[in-house]
């Protein structure tokens, strides 16, 4: 990197947060994570569950992280590429950015993000939706398919999978490069050569940045692990990860796709100054130096360690961890499936729209937490470059009719008749009404034009805000009551105990094997959850249990109207096939004063999903006399 024999990394360096850890855009995932797909579609597939065919719900500071990072590649592509890089075929191909996630769910949700989507209305008619960038959209504003889309999204299964498919569009546009290719390969493995997709859209993949090929006019790749596998192509200029980084050496796997120099033509230097020559002043130096110029390119989200130095000493031992997991041989018989519900909508009709804001907490957009303003450098000089938002470029009303959409996404919908637009008059006037008074902006530069921010924020929390303010304003002015159905979570709708896994550093005191359970150990936090369990492995009414430890079983309720979420010991299922949620502890040792809030939220966790219908009946039984616990568990479970 020094000498230049490959391009030269700018990684973030310091934001404008008031994190004193590293920037954020260092290691985008470890914030984002609880927010996106757990599984990829084919692990979906294989649980006979599928993805939302719906708009993306980003998580803010990818959102933002992508915005700034799409801004600084025009920025380039306009400006400092055509002013520093001078190779004969700089301008034949666009420099290329890409976006490595996960798994294909993830993937599939960010290219949604960056180049629009298709789905159909209630009536079976196709909507499209351009991308956020227009340099990336692969549909025009008029929703026009481009005849050469900008973005790609691509995996290692896609390209091996014989059931791949190319588009009718693709095949009508690059119908000379295709038969060019085809002639191609058949010239070097004989006529009878059968060319499937999978090998067209490998091609695409291999030629991005070569001209003339089927990947030429390539701008955005969005993949999974294909990039680790060795693709790389000289154009490469910006990387963005969304993954988890567990080595250096897959830092270096995936920032090495954008280190491959554009062109290795030597150029003249002055030695003693360092400034590039001419090619005819070269001749009339005495102290010349024949370099390469230098490259360059912008990596965020990847934890890539460019030096080291110093010596350091061997870590200490690591203290004995215990594997906490689901027994796949128990699957059958011990599996429990439920619901990840986010929050609750108002079931059936209100007759007028309201709203009262009173006395719900304002939205807070806190850019002590996102970044607008993430600085770039090289590791060994003071070269910087810097990644920002830019407000100015969003109009007030665009935003609002923007929220307006989403609000109506969120929470006007049904299954029989669709997206609610007819209210849209009505909801736009509270929106704005919410934007201007109900926003508050935290950190930052004082700027109030930074709420305009709001519309890179996650639109489940935003809708829930303002339905919130609309429920209150119709209980409130209108005296209508209301009842509720709960909302699942938008990528993750169920869970099950086939997820669990994970280490503990707890003594052999604090752990209990199981035999009933489809988890192989309950790890006890306190005496009576060891009673506890013990009860459950010998109680015959009991067939499976599961304590909440690693499992991510969360009941959301609210203290005022602010949301929160917590987690409750144990799920039993009986021989009946019902379902007890148990709060071993009650909630007498809670230390926040919301003991009401959480047992009210339990109880409409409990009355939503069981209208449900789809996962059997549920009850919630919290015991607060730990004195007398397993006579109260015996005779619930007797009653039941």
């Amino acid at each position: 990197m020094e000498s230049g024999l490959v391009k030269i990394p700018y990684m973030p360096k310091f934001d404008n947060t008031t994190s004193l850890d590293k920037p954020k855009l260092l290691n985008i995932y470890e914030h984002v994570k609880n927010d996106l797909p757990k599984m990829g579609q084919k692990k979906m597939a294989a649980k006979g569950l599928t993805q939302t065919e719906g708009a993306p719900n980003l998580p803010e500071l990818l959102s933002t992280a992508l915005a700034q990072f799409v801004q600084d590649y025009e920025e380039y592509d306009k400006g400092i590429r055509r002013e520093e890089e001078t190779s004969k075929t700089v301008f034949s191909t666009p420099p290329v950015l890409i976006v490595v996630c996960n798994n294909t769910s993830v993937s599939k949700e960010v290219y949604k993000h960056i180049a629009g989507y298709t789905y159909n209305d209630t009536e079976g008619n196709e909507i499209v939706v351009p991308g956020a960038f227009d340099g990336f959209s692969n549909y025009d504003s008029n929703g026009q398919a481009k005849q050469r889309p900008p973005t790609l999204l691509i995996d290692s299964h896609q390209l091996e999978n014989a059931d791949a498919t190319i588009s009718d569009d693709f095949k009508r546009v690059m119908e000379r490069e295709i038969e060019q290719f085809k002639r191609q390969l058949r010239d070097i493995h004989g006529q009878g050569t059968n060319i499937e997709a999978k090998d067209i859209l490998r091609e695409v993949v291999g030629s991005v940045g070569q001209p003339g090929g089927l990947g030429a006019h390539i701008r955005c790749v969005v993949s999974v692990s294909m990039l680790t596998e060795g693709w790389d192509a000289n154009t490469v200029t910006h990387v963005l990860g969304c993954r988890a980084f567990g080595s250096q050496l897959l830092c270096e796997q995936v920032a090495g796709r954008a280190l491959r120099r554009t062109s290795y033509q030597l150029e003249p230097y002055d030695a003693e100054s360092g400034l590039r020559l001419e090619h005819s002043e070269a001749a009339k130096h005495k102290n010349v130096r024949w370099l390469f110029p230098p490259e360059y390119a912008r990596i965020i989200g990847i934890p890539f360690s460019t030096y080291k130095g110093g010596s350091t000493q061997p870590p200490p031992p690591p203290a004995p961890q215990t594997r906490i997991f689901a027994m796949p041989e128990r699957d059958d018989e011990h599996e429990i499936r439920f619901p990840n519900v986010e929050g609750y909508k108002v079931k059936g009709e209100i007759k007028k729209l309201d709203y009262n804001f009173d006395s719900v907490p304002k939205f807070r957009l806190d850019f002590n937490k996102v970044p607008t303003e993430t600085t770039l450098q090289i590791a060994f000089d003071e070269s910087q470059t810097v990644l920002r938002s830019d407000y100015n470029k969003l109009r007030d009303q665009q935003v609002i009719y923007e929220i307006t959409r989403r609000l109506i996404r969120q929470k006007y919908f049904s299954e029989k008749n669709g997206r609610k637009f007819e209210l849209f008059g009505q909801l736009k006037q509270i929106v704005e009404y919410w934007y201007y008074n109900h926003v508050e902006v935290i950190g930052g530069d004082g700027d109030e034009n930074l709420r305009r921010l709001v519309v890179f924020w996650q639109e489940t929390e935003i809708a829930e805000n303002i339905y919130t303010g609309i429920i209150e304003g119709v209980a409130k002015n209108q005296k209508e009551q209301v009842e509720y159905e709960a909302i699942l979570n938008y990528y993750n709708p169920e869970s099950s105990t086939k997820h669990v896994f994970g280490l503990t550093r707890k003594g052999p005191d604090h752990l209990y094997s199981t035999t009933k359970s489809h988890v192989n150990i309950v790890v006890m936090d306190s005496k009576w959850e060891g009673s506890v369990t013990k009860f459950l492995e010998q109680c015959p009414r009991v067939q499976t249990y599961v304590k909440n430890h690693f499992l991510r079983f969360e009941i959301p309720y609210k203290i005022g109207t602010e949301p929160h979420k917590y987690l409750p010991d144990f799920i039993v299922r009986l021989d009946n096939g019902k379902h007890i949620i148990l709060e071993v502890s009650g909630f007498s040792n809670d230390k926040t004063g919301h003991k009401e809030e959480k047992r009210f939220g339990a109880e409409l966790w409990v009355d939503t999903v069981n209208r449900l219908g789809t996962y059997g009946k549920w009850y919630f039984l919290e015991i607060s006399d730990i004195d007398n616990a397993l006579g109260t568990l015996t005779n619930y479970i007797n009653s039941l």
